[in-house]
């Protein structure tokens, strides 16, 4: 606020007047000085505020976000290791199938050799439960699906037989070969996934396909010159 203040004077039988303004200034109340701060204080705050919400909400959407993304992932590895295991217990049949038609039945470390190649050199790479005692070898007749009554006494003996009778018992006509679960009578092999839920699965895995070759019998590595009676 200001204020008007008029002097007058006389000098020499005249009269001078002047006038002067003075200003006063009247101070803020007190409590307008304390609602500034406040003020500032809280707009000061809600940055503050916004951000620490805004990580708590990224962080509830980031676990979210990677438990789908996990599951997902995880599904897929496993998808493809079916499609691996059936894909390659396919060609474990078959590559059995093609050898055991070639290899001496009579000799027992050529069985052994034969089983470790089948399976690329004794275990399967992501299948630990896929060994070479896992692939069985059965001799069959003419029929292509009964076993024979009794294995030959050598090569040698079963193309003799073969030659009088194609369809007796005792003549090897096909040679099959299939993938099972070791210890049972060739059982399917089962799927055990590396996700830890081994819990819900059935004993032994889920059971796959049916992997079974069946080939024409060869000369099982026969030689006229090479001795190949079966011993013991």
């Amino acid at each position: 606020m200001s204020s008007t203040t008029t002097r007058c004077t006389a000098r020499s039988s005249r009269i001078f007047c002047s006038a002067s303004r003075t200003s006063r200034s009247t101070p803020k109340p007190p409590f307008r000085m304390r609602t500034d701060s406040a003020k500032r204080l809280s707009v000061m705050r809600t940055p503050f505020r916004r951000r620490k919400l805004e990580r708590g909400i990224a962080a509830v959407e980031f676990a979210l976000c990677a438990v789908a993304f996990f599951a997902f992932m995880g599904a897929l590895v496993e998808t493809a290791r079916v499609v691996y295991l059936v894909n390659t217990m396919g060609e474990v049949a078959r590559r059995g199938a093609r050898m055991a038609a070639v290899t001496n039945f009579c000799d027992k470390n050529a069985l052994a050799a034969l089983r470790l190649e089948a399976v690329f050199g004794g275990s399967l790479p992501a299948a630990d439960n896929i060994t070479d005692k896992s692939v069985a070898i059965s001799y069959l007749q003419a029929d292509a699906s009964t076993p024979v009554a009794a294995l030959p006494a050598s090569p040698e003996q079963n193309l003799s037989n073969c030659t009088v009778n194609a369809t007796a018992p005792n003549c090897i006509r096909f040679v099959r070969v299939r993938v099972c679960r070791p210890g049972t009578d060739c059982a399917r092999i089962g799927y055990l996934p590396w996700l830890p839920v081994t819990d819900l699965m059935p004993a032994g895995g889920i059971p796959l396909s049916d992997f079974t070759t069946v080939t024409p019998a060869e000369n099982f590595g026969y030689r006229p010159d090479a001795a190949s009676a079966c011993s013991g």
